[in-house]
């Protein structure tokens, strides 16, 4: 071969390499569930940190031992906003790593309906490019490990302006904003991130159920380091959450069954746990039996929870009684929950990015699951719209409350070939749940997710 002909060649070749590994990037695989070791690292979330970590040192105090995450919220347009290096070294520099809820809105019930916050908006039209990139380029400059929580709860939930089903947002807007933040701190030769994807739960949901909602808002392994659980013991106190008393066994059954189906490889932190108080039961047996035996024994993917200390609509402190608190610092105590930060979940080993083109995410059935959305909301009528290919029919099935059992919601529409329905005869200030139900012409039913609208008041 000619020497000219040898170096086209060549030159081909590298063409060929160059474009595989843009269209093929390099795949975030650590941490690994399955190869990491064994333990827990146990963390606290309290409103008024890491600027006062007083309650911190008082817990360490008691049980001889380290809290290993310290967990705040930052805000867009509210508490946190700016990415502060001395945050997080002060968390640092006492031997615990942060772990930072980055949300995308103002903060105020305000903007839960604002069009302005929502993904296509805020994110996906390049107007916080140079919001996302300061923290791309903060979180770079402190170079050690730092959990990042973003947007977290997108699915049923109506009070964030990023959730699915809300505020004009379809799942492939959700995929795509994530993906386009990660491709940010990507270009910014960010390494030292680790992304949390942290979905809904709710409660009584079956696996399937949970799994379908899950992986269609799921942005990828590529894209994602750990996976998120919320779990709340409401005690049958809420309007929200469990109708009785329930142990973290049952709490926590489906949703991770369900998370760990979609990305089994990936390990799991309870970003948000906690119990609240009832008489005539136990709390601190609570923690005792959910931390002391049934995570260690039955999920090994999870390998880190931070327990949420606030009194809120219930007193979900750590200190609510003495039963809980001794029990918690007992759990501290404990081995597997006994563990070096700075050592433990390989945090220094993650491969370098590599940023990729986004792509829309449409789904392969009958109906489009993300192309889904609602419009027209007035305080009496909602007009839901919808597509589908090769679909004889659909209908939608809503209501003021899902019974996650079955899956009924008290009121179903007739059928119809068209791809868009105005309900009617709401009631305001409400929150309706739905679905769309089609099916195609050989008889085949394909079901939506189940998503979320609010009416206003009069």
């Amino acid at each position: 071969m000619a020497k000219r002909e040898f170096f086209i060649l060549l030159s081909i070749l590298a063409v060929l390499v160059a474009v595989v590994l843009v269209l093929n990037p390099k795949k975030n695989t650590f941490p690994n569930a399955s190869s990491m070791p064994t333990g827990i690292a146990l963390g606290i979330y309290e409103p008024s940190y890491p600027n006062d970590l007083t309650s911190v040192n008082s817990y360490e105090s008691a049980a001889g031992t380290k809290v290993s995450i310290i967990h705040w919220f930052a805000i867009w347009g509210g508490w946190k906003s700016a990415c502060s290096l001395t945050d997080m070294n002060i968390v640092k520099n006492r031997g615990s790593l942060p772990m930072i809820t980055w949300e995308p809105w103002d903060g105020t019930n305000n903007s839960s309906n604002d069009p302005n916050w929502n993904l296509k908006n805020k994110i996906l039209s390049g107007a916080s490019d140079t919001y996302i990139d300061s923290w791309a380029s903060c979180i770079k400059n402190y170079g050690s490990p730092v959990l990042l929580r973003f947007a977290h709860e997108m699915n049923n939930q109506p009070t964030y302006p990023w959730s699915v089903g809300h505020n004009g947002n379809l799942a492939a807007d959700y995929i795509n904003a994530w993906r386009y933040v990660w491709n940010r701190f990507a270009a910014k030769g960010v390494t030292n991130v680790r992304w949390v994807w942290n979905p809904n739960t709710m409660w009584g949901t079956a696996i399937p159920t949970y799994e379908s909602i899950y992986s269609s808002i799921y942005p990828g392994d590529t894209y994602v380091d750990w996976l998120g659980l919320d779990l709340y013991n409401t005690a049958g106190l809420l309007s929200w959450g469990p109708t009785s008393w329930t142990e973290l066994s049952q709490l926590i059954l489906s949703p991770y069954g369900a998370i760990t189906a979609i990305a089994p490889n990936k390990p799991v932190v309870l970003a948000v746990v906690s119990s609240g108080e009832r008489s005539g039961y136990d709390k601190g047996n609570w923690i005792n039996s959910g931390f002391g035996s049934v995570l260690p024994a039955s999920y090994p993917a999870i390998h880190a929870l931070v327990w949420f200390d606030v009194n809120k609509e219930l007193d979900w402190r750590i200190n609510s009684s003495t039963s809980s608190h001794n029990a918690f610092v007992n759990i501290m105590k404990l081995p597997q929950y006994s563990i070096d930060v700075n050592s433990f979940l390989g945090l220094t080993s993650n491969p370098t990015p590599v940023a990729t083109t986004i792509t829309p995410t449409v789904s392969g059935l009958a109906l489009d699951t993300s192309a889904i959305s609602v419009t027209n909301i007035t305080t009496t009528t909602a007009t839901i719209s919808w597509n589908t290919t090769n679909a004889e029919m659909s209908q939608i099935i809503y209501g003021l409350k899902v019974n996650s059992l079955t899956n009924t919601f008290g009121f179903e529409s007739s059928f119809t070939n068209a791809h868009n329905m105005t309900l009617t005869n709401l009631s305001s200030s409400k929150t309706y749940y739905y679905q769309v139900v089609s099916k195609d012409q050989n008889g085949k039913t394909y079901t939506s997710t189940i998503n979320s609208f609010r009416t206003p008041k009069h």
